[in-house]
C-alpha cells in the first residue's frame, strides 16, 4: 500500500470527501449528532465528568428505550460509540475550565457503564457496538475508589518530595491521573 499524503497544504493532513458528506460545510442531520457537537464545542467549560453524564442520558432518552426502532437504535450507538472511542483516545478536552472531583467522575463513570451493560442484556441488536462502547470507558465505580486514586497519587507526590504547584507539569499530570488516567500513564508511573 501506498501513504497518501496532501501536497497542496503542506503535508498536513489529508481530506477525504465523502460523496453527499456536503464538504467542510455540511451540517449535522440529526439531533443527537448536533447535541454532541454543540455539547464538545460550544461551550466554555467541560469535562470527562459532563462528556459520561450526556453519554448516558442519550443512551437512556434516544437508545434505551424500548419504543425506539432497533435500526435506529444501532445507528444511535453506533455515533455514541465513535464519540466515546474520539474520547478514549485523547483527541476530545476531557477537562476544560471545570475542575471534578474523583469521586463525581467516578460515579458519573460508572453509571454510564451500567447503563451500557443494560443495553447490552436487554437489546441483543446492540450487543456488539455496546461491547465496543464499553472498552472505551473505564469500570467506574463508587466514590471511594475516585478519593482513593487521588489520595494514593498524593501520597506517591508527597514521599518524592513533590509539591502541589499550579502549572508544573506533575501536579497538571497529578490532576490529569486521577481524573483520566489512561494505559500509558501507568506505564509511566511504574
Amino acid at each position: 500500500g501506498n501513504w497518501f499524503k496532501d501536497s497542496t497544504n503542506g503535508n498536513q493532513n489529508f481530506d477525504a470527501l465523502l460523496q453527499g458528506a456536503g464538504g467542510r460545510n455540511a451540517k449535522p442531520t440529526d439531533e443527537l449528532t448536533t447535541q454532541i457537537i454543540r455539547a464538545e464545542g460550544e461551550g466554555h467549560w467541560w469535562s470527562l465528568m459532563h462528556r459520561y453524564n450526556l453519554a448516558y442520558q442519550l443512551l437512556h432518552d434516544k437508545i434505551g428505550a424500548k419504543d425506539i426502532d432497533a435500526s435506529k437504535a444501532v445507528v444511535r450507538i453506533a455515533k455514541v460509540f465513535v464519540w466515546l472511542r474520539f474520547s478514549q483516545l485523547r483527541q476530545l478536552t476531557w477537562q476544560r475550565e471545570y475542575n471534578v472531583k474523583p469521586k463525581e467522575l467516578s460515579l458519573s463513570q460508572g453509571k454510564l457503564t451500567y447503563k451500557i451493560a443494560e443495553l447490552f442484556c436487554e437489546r441483543p441488536e446492540l450487543r456488539d457496538i455496546a461491547r465496543m462502547c464499553l472498552e472505551t470507558v473505564g469500570r467506574g465505580g463508587d466514590e471511594s475508589n475516585g478519593i482513593a486514586v487521588r489520595d494514593e497519587i498524593l501520597n506517591i507526590m508527597h514521599r518524592n518530595n513533590i509539591k502541589e504547584v499550579t502549572g508544573v507539569f506533575l501536579e497538571e499530570w497529578h490532576q490529569k491521573l486521577h481524573n483520566n488516567t489512561s494505559p500509558d500513564d501507568i506505564v509511566i508511573c511504574e
